[in-house]
C-alpha cells in the first residue's frame, strides 16, 4: 500500500539557492573567467546528486560570462551541513549555489537548535523537479487504507529527526491520529562515538520545542508523550561487552527490569 505523505504539502520542492547578488559590476564582467562553487547537500550517486549535475550541465550557458562550476559534497546530518555552510559562509556575490533539502523551511521551524539558518536569505531561483512524497507500507502490516493507519500500530525507521523518514511519520500521529511507531537503530553502543551520536539524539528530542514536547505532552512524564508517540531502539553489541545502560534513558521507554538478548551470527564477522 501506498499513503501520500502530508509532509508533502508542507515542505517545498528542492530548490536552487543563490545566496547574492554580483556588485557593481556587470554580469558579464563579473562572472567572466569565474569559477562557480555549486554545492551538493547529500552523498555522491543520490537524487540530489544527479539533480545537481544535470543543472551543472546546461546552467553556465545561462549565466552571462560562461562560467564554470564545481561541484562541492558537504553531507551530513540530512542535508544540514552544507545548507549551514551556505547559509553562514558562502560568499555573497551569487559565485556559489546550492541544491538545497525540500524540508528547509519545516526543518526551521521545528528544529531551530539544528537549523540554525534563515530560509528567506536564500534567493530562490529555481526548481528541477517536482515532488510528492510517498510512504509505502507492507500488507503484511494488516494495513490497506489510510483509515487503517489510525487503528493499526505500524513501526517505521527514522535515520535522523530532521529528516522525512521523521517527520512524516510523527507529523501524521501529531496531525492524522495515525499509530506511527518510530524505530532508531543505535548502532554498537559499546562504541563511545555511537554513545555520543545516541546521548545527542535523546537532548534533541527532550528539549521544550521538540515533537515529544510539543505535541505528545511532556518528555519528563513518559506516560504522557508515549500516548502521542512511540519510540523503539535497536542495539547491534557482542553480549560480552554491552551495557545497556549506555542507551539514553528516554530511547528506552519499553525498557523493564529484564532485557532478553537475541545472539545474531553476523555480529562475529
Amino acid at each position: 500500500m501506498a499513503v501520500r505523505s502530508v509532509a508533502a504539502v508542507l515542505v517545498t520542492c528542492a530548490g536552487i539557492a543563490w545566496p547574492g547578488a554580483a556588485g557593481a559590476q556587470s554580469a558579464d564582467e563579473f562572472f567572466r573567467g569565474k569559477s562557480m562553487r555549486f554545492t551538493v547537500v547529500y552523498e555522491p550517486g543520490g537524487t540530489y546528486d544527479l539533480y545537481s549535475r544535470l543543472v551543472i550541465a546546461h546552467l553556465p550557458k545561462h549565466i552571462p560570462g560562461n562560467p564554470t562550476i564545481a561541484v562541492q559534497y558537504m553531507p551530513g546530518a540530512g542535508g544540514m551541513v552544507g545548507t549551514l555552510s551556505l547559509h553562514d559562509k558562502a560568499p555573497q556575490d551569487g559565485t556559489q549555489l546550492g541544491m538545497l533539502p525540500r524540508d528547509i523551511a519545516i526543518n526551521q521551524m521545528l528544529h531551530p537548535q539544528e537549523a540554525r539558518y534563515d530560509a528567506r536569505r536564500f534567493n530562490w531561483i529555481g526548481r528541477v523537479a517536482s515532488y510528492t512524497g510517498v510512504m509505502f507500507v507492507t500488507s503484511r502490516t494488516g494495513v490497506k487504507t489510510a483509515e487503517d493507519l489510525r487503528r493499526t500500530e505500524v513501526v517505521v525507521g527514522a535515520w535522523g529527526v530532521t529528516t522525512d523518514s521523521f517527520i512524516t511519520p510523527t507529523l501524521l500521529n501529531a496531525l492524522a491520529d495515525t499509530k506511527f511507531k518510530i524505530l532508531f537503530f543505535l548502532g554498537d553502543i559499546a562504541d563511545p562515538a555511537q554513545v555520543e551520536r545516541a546521548q545527542k539524539l535523546a537532548e534533541t528530542l527532550g528539549r521544550p520545542e521538540s515533537f515529544l514536547n510539543r505535541y505528545g505532552g511532556s518528555t519528563s512524564d513518559s506516560a504522557s508523550w508515549r500516548r502521542m508517540f512511540d519510540l523503539l531502539s535497536i542495539c547491534a553489541t557482542k553480549k560480552e561487552v554491552v551495557n545497556f545502560l549506555n542507551v539514553p534513558e528516554l530511547l528506552r521507554p519499553h525498557w523493564t527490569g529484564s532485557v532478553f538478548l537475541r545472539p545474531l551470527k553476523m555480529l562475529d564477522h
